[in-house]
């Protein structure tokens, strides 16, 4: 890195705008003059202008200055980008022309009620279907489209959170066939309560599973998806039982794993469950967190790793099971116990010695593991284990300055928003040879410390021209990130 850039301010890297990842960060907190400057760099040609349209990382300001520009190529770009905010859509709402791009801002999660509504009179196929299945479209609009809507358009309907009573009953009644658009009106909390036994009573397991997770579905009618033939069904059904009326095991052992999960069991349940011939049903009641101390010292001496393992990543694994549990001959099972944030100190001390790669991956995570043992660590070959600790609250800042030079890009980028990382490392990065570290780095000085000085500047650059002009980064790492970006 740049020894010298590194001892710069943050204010003076952060207005050192020759990199255009850092301007296109601090691009939402600058004035109207810095942002006019900022723009006139990052969109120099269609091609930089379409790459940061894709960009799944650009901030909506960025999103918001491009659609300025209406150019019918890069407007599709920006509305395929979730970021892109409500005031650009509007803008493009009134500029674009071609049915895509206005179908594509009818389904964009970020256009509002208002904005849908002025799709009210259209009648193209692909904005009726956007409409169809936005949360946000009025409920006026969703009842017109329904009157003449295809079987594709129904189905979006009637899963569409804003659907009325009214619109699912004229659903219901004009299926004729559908039965799977049946389900998805049994399954809306909205269906209309006498469309209840009707959906119970169906041939159709799909819509009687479906049912099963209706809010509105009386206690009685969940009882009798629970005798259901079918096991999918009792296994939609189970999840909503109150625990106190289920006193049985199933046949079926998704029923069971589905049971294992239920919180306030009897304890006969949680009897026969801990005995369960299916490994999987087991697993599942190891980790439920209602389980009494006696069962999990039964599950902790399970044949199956994965149950013993379970056990350890219980909430309410008492320690001294965490301390049998971390000695277990598998290591899959001690790693579970390394990654409890709860380890008494005798309990942690069994790691010492520990050279397993997920178990040190836990200790690499674990606030309560020594500094030295999370020093060894960092000095590991393997990026997984050195992203560990820089995952770790309580990694000491010594720590993190060195993993800042770490080899591996990701963990550089996750590097950036611990926030126990030290000012210096965090200004260091801006000079980081991967773009997204520098981007992630700007943006992070700009929120948490120079948010007002970034209000109150003025543009500083003194001569436009060498900074429009500025040369693109030749490295092969930006080169790739950009294609990456682009693609």
């Amino acid at each position: 890195m740049n020894c010298a850039y590194a001892n710069l301010t943050a204010s003076q890297q952060l207005w050192d705008c020759s990199d255009e990842y850092i301007a296109a960060a601090i691009h939402g907190f600058a004035d109207a003059g810095l942002r006019q400057a900022i723009e006139t760099m990052l969109f120099r040609t269609p091609r930089s202008r379409i790459r940061w349209a894709r960009a799944v990382f650009v901030p909506p300001s960025i999103l918001s200055a491009l659609a300025r520009f209406n150019d019918h190529q890069l407007n599709r770009h920006i509305i395929r980008n979730g970021r892109t905010p409500l005031e650009a859509l509007r803008h493009m709402r009134r500029v674009v022309t071609d049915e895509h791009s206005l179908g594509g801002i009818a389904a964009h999660r970020n256009a509002s009620a208002d904005l849908l509504a002025t799709f009210r009179a259209s009648g193209l196929p692909v904005i009726r279907f956007s409409l169809a299945g936005n949360p946000s479209t009025p409920a006026d609009i969703l009842e017109a489209i329904a009157l003449d809507a295809g079987k594709d358009e129904r189905r979006v309907l009637a899963g569409n959170p804003g659907a009325t009573e009214k619109l699912l009953g004229t659903l219901w009644h004009n299926a004729n066939d559908d039965e799977h658009l049946r389900a998805e009106i049994a399954a809306h909390p909205r269906c209309p309560d006498d469309l209840l036994p009707a959906a119970l009573g169906s041939s159709c397991d799909v819509i009687r599973r479906k049912l099963a997770s209706n809010p509105n579905v009386t206690h009685d009618q969940l009882m009798m998806l629970l005798s259901d033939p079918v096991a999918a069904v009792r296994v939609e059904a189970i999840k909503y039982i109150p625990a106190c009326d289920i006193d049985e095991s199933d046949l079926a052992a998704s029923v069971r794993k589905q049971t294992a999960r239920r919180v306030n069991l009897s304890a006969q349940l949680v009897a026969r469950l801990a005995n369960d011939e299916c490994a999987a049903v087991r697993r599942w009641l190891a980790r439920n967190p209602s389980l009494d101390v006696e069962h999990l010292a039964l599950l902790s001496k399970d044949a199956a790793s994965d149950v013993r393992r379970s056990v350890a990543r219980n909430v309410s694994c008492p320690q001294h099971l965490l301390r049998h549990l971390a000695t277990d001959k598998n290591p899959w099972v001690r790693a579970g116990v390394s990654f409890r944030t709860d380890l008494e100190a005798d309990v942690m001390r069994l790691f010492a010695h520990e050279d397993d790669t997920d178990v040190l991956s836990g200790i690499g995570k674990n606030p309560a593991a020594p500094g030295r043992w999370l020093k060894r660590i960092a000095a590991s070959e393997n990026a997984d284990l050195r992203r560990a600790v820089i995952l770790n609250p309580n990694a000491p800042s010594a720590l993190l300055r060195q993993l800042s030079e770490d080899p591996y890009a990701f963990n550089r980028i996750t590097l950036v928003e611990q926030p126990t990382l030290p000012m210096s490392t965090l200004l260091a990065l801006l000079s980081d040879p991967e773009p997204q570290v520098r981007f992630m780095a700007a943006m992070r000085l700009a929120r948490t410390g120079l948010e007002r000085e970034i209000t109150q500047r003025s543009c500083c650059w003194s001569d436009m021209d060498a900074a429009v002009n500025l040369p693109r980064a030749s490295n092969a790492k930006e080169n790739d990130y950009e294609n990456t970006c682009a693609g």
